[in-house]
């Protein structure tokens, strides 16, 4: 059985700020729609930062202060929020002259404390940019799952449906929070679960004082460097890091600017990412599944041998044949669903890089060199959103398997310069998959042998039709306990069957009492068409019930 998550929803409040069903179709045609998912501890900001996010698009917007203390308490919430990612700017006015918006080469810092007979205002300009919907994912916090982490994945993967790609995913870490080793034993847990999204990450430190920002607090940045170090070596790669502060009640120009200059620069990511389509999305097993589905293999082949000791008296070659006949063809059909996944066109990140560089006064101009050596694949693709720098040379970059740029930031201004490398698929798994193409040619041709010997059998057969009956019975019984050895092997499964077999509650409890629900489950589950690969015909016998 395969079921699905189906929820009915409708859009019920008007513009800026749609509250939906996670369910809901589309309800803007031709407006672009980016999913961003938002994971983190409890507290650590999440909530907090969607509602900033909805300042930064309306300057009108009312804080919902209730709200947050009900999205603390509720599961994953799904909201929507319209905008043109618009820009702010600060404006001055001195006395007896008009309100002026301060150039970009600006020194923010001067403007942290009121300056008497001087004010200032953000104000919002205009967009260059297309309106646009931001469909936002704020899950469970990570310390909230109680170890159900299948659950809480499952979860997602409902509201998830019908959501055609994912543009960006943003985990939250607060200054306070502590990188304990619980904390990053469920981060690599969710790293490697989420691993198709991997080119999507960032991260988000929040509670940070953006006076101490700009004002290089030492022992801030000392704190946030540390944390860098272990978040890297947590996830296995550096992942851009992004440092805000929304604290909904502070109303000071300057702080506000600086806010939703970096609220803006974040979502900018989703519209900078090659989003993931989730229509074959392959979701990494948990550690939890992984140590389960081992017991079930192991109860799996020992009744695989039960049933070879029962073979038929009559002649024990058929049914011997049959049975490698049986563990070929699902054999060849892992191999197709290796193959299927990694041997397609979609693009995986293989390089990463980012640089930011801060304008003060009396502040030096240090030319910058981001580069990518020797990479093991061709560049098919390259994403570049740069603001405030000037490029002074690049090379290799697409069609090439190097890559550098020297810049540096442009006079009196922040200078930003963010890099993703990405290649095709099949070029980053082409060696394995040569490997695949010789093993599922191998297995064809032991197929194609053992039908051959299975029809020379035939010839000679002398059971009668009870015989026929109890061969058909044990073949069922060994393609039942293949096809649970096959799927319980796979260290990944596409989200249908993941979401499915989770919803069911087969791993809930302890290991050795999933392991018959877990086997009664791939007994009669039925994937959808083009979830896997098809299992080939057995052309010796009439396919069993």
């Amino acid at each position: 059985m395969h079921r699905l998550a189906s929820e009915e929803g409708s859009v019920t409040n008007p513009p800026i700020y749609i509250k939906e069903a996670p369910q809901t179709p589309d309800f803007m045609p031709g407006v672009p729609i980016y999913n961003i998912l938002l994971f983190g501890p409890r507290r650590s900001g999440k909530s907090t930062f969607l509602e900033a996010i909805k300042t930064y698009a309306d300057s009108s917007y009312q804080i919902n202060y209730g709200a947050l203390d009900a999205f603390r308490r509720a599961d994953l919430q799904v909201e929507s929020v319209e905008t043109d990612f618009p820009e702010y700017r600060l404006h001055l006015k001195k006395p007896n002259s008009q309100l002026e918006a301060l150039r970009d080469e600006a020194d923010i810092t001067s403007f942290f404390n009121p300056t008497p007979g001087i004010t200032v205002e953000t104000i919002k300009g205009d967009s260059k940019l297309p309106k646009s919907v931001l469909r936002i994912f704020d899950t469970l916090g990570l310390d909230d799952t109680d170890s159900h982490d299948e659950a809480n994945v499952a979860k997602i993967l409902s509201r998830l449906s019908n959501v055609e790609s994912i543009h960006l995913v943003l985990i939250f870490i607060s200054r306070h929070t502590a990188l304990t080793s619980e904390l990053q034993s469920t981060l690599k847990t969710y790293r490697n679960i989420f691993s198709a999204m991997g080119s999507l990450l960032a991260f988000v430190h929040t509670k940070i004082d953006l006076r101490d920002q700009y004002l290089k607090d030492e022992n801030l940045w000392s704190h946030i460097e540390q944390k860098k170090g272990i978040l890297g070596a947590t996830m296995g790669r550096d992942i851009p890091h992004y440092l805000i502060d929304c604290e909904l009640d502070e109303i000071r120009p300057a702080y506000l600017y600086l806010r939703q200059l970096k609220i803006r620069q974040t979502l900018l990511l989703a519209k900078f990412n090659v989003p993931v389509p989730m229509h074959n999305l392959q979701v990494t097993k948990t550690p939890r599944m992984t140590e389960i589905d081992n017991l079930v293999i192991q109860k799996s082949k020992c009744r695989l041998a039960e049933i070879e000791k029962a073979t038929s008296p009559a002649n024990p070659n058929i049914c011997n044949v049959d049975s490698k006949i049986i563990k070929t063809r699902y054999d060849i059909r892992e191999h197709e669903e290796y193959i299927r996944n990694h041997n397609t066109d979609d693009v995986e990140l293989i390089h990463e890089a980012y640089f930011e560089q801060a304008w003060h006064l009396f502040s030096k101009r240090d030319e910058a060199r981001l580069k990518a050596k020797h990479l093991d694949d061709t560049i098919d693709d390259i994403r570049v959103e740069l603001s405030g720098v000037e490029i002074k040379k690049e090379s290799g970059g697409k069609g090439f398997n190097y890559w550098s740029v020297r810049l540096i930031r442009k006079h009196y201004m922040n200078g930003t310069f963010h890099a993703k490398l990405y290649t095709t698929r099949h070029k980053k798994y082409r060696q394995e998959l040569c490997e695949w193409d010789i093993k599922l040619d191998g297995a064809k041709t032991i197929l194609e042998g053992l039908h051959r010997e299975r029809k020379l059998l035939d010839s000679a057969d002398i059971g009668d039709d009870a015989t026929q009956v109890q061969r058909q019975q044990l073949s069922a019984d060994q393609s039942r306990y293949w096809n649970i050895i096959t799927r319980a092997s796979r260290l990944a499964l596409h989200l249908n069957l993941f979401k499915a077999i989770v919803e069911a509650g087969v791993y809930e409890g302890r290991p050795v009492d999933c392991v018959q629900k877990v086997i009664d489950f791939y007994s009669v589950y039925r994937p959808m068409e083009s979830e896997e690969a098809i299992l080939r015909p057995d052309e010796s016998q009439p396919e069993a019930p």
